[in-house]
């Protein structure tokens, strides 16, 4: 049986391990500082994540209030349509109204004017009946002062 006796360079094989564990050491520092790069991305995704959710959250209660908005400007929409036109009939109904009156006022005054004129003329005629009536009269006094006049110049007269 041949025996083979080896002998080992331990120095040299200790800093073999040595590089060999610098090596590995630099590779696990390596390794951590980009486990902490990644860690920094993933929590800066994850932010931006939350950031994304919170406005999506934003986003659909901004919907949710522009489609009650919108629900509630319908309503009112048809509401104020509603009221318009019952206004709009009302006013229809007092410009008619209005309108009717100023007829009835245009028809009385046109009455009243008849009225006045028919009156005037019934005042003309009393007014040359009533000078007529005077001047008769007047001349009847006229008339009746010379008789007695007369009659007094006769009865002293008759008296002297």
């Amino acid at each position: 049986m041949v025996k083979l006796k080896e002998e080992f360079d331990y120095e040299s094989l200790c800093g073999k391990l040595e590089t060999q564990v610098d090596h590995l050491t630099a590779e696990v520092e390596r390794q951590n500082k980009l486990r902490n790069k990644l860690f920094k991305d993933l929590q800066m995704q994850k932010d931006q994540c939350d950031l994304m959710r919170d406005k999506a959250i934003q986003l659909e209660m901004n919907l949710k209030n522009t489609k009650r908005q919108q629900l509630e400007n319908s309503a009112y929409q048809e509401k104020l349509a509603d009221a318009s036109q019952l206004y709009e009939r009302k006013i229809a109904d007092l410009v008619q109204e209005v309108e009717e009156e100023q007829a009835r006022s245009t028809n009385a005054e046109h009455q009243l004017n008849e009225m006045k004129n028919e009156q005037e003329i019934g005042n003309y005629q009393y007014q040359r009946e009533l000078s007529e009536a005077t001047y008769m009269y007047e001349s009847k006094i006229a008339e009746l002062q010379k008789k007695l006049e007369d009659e007094h110049a006769r009865s002293n007269s008759a008296e002297e």
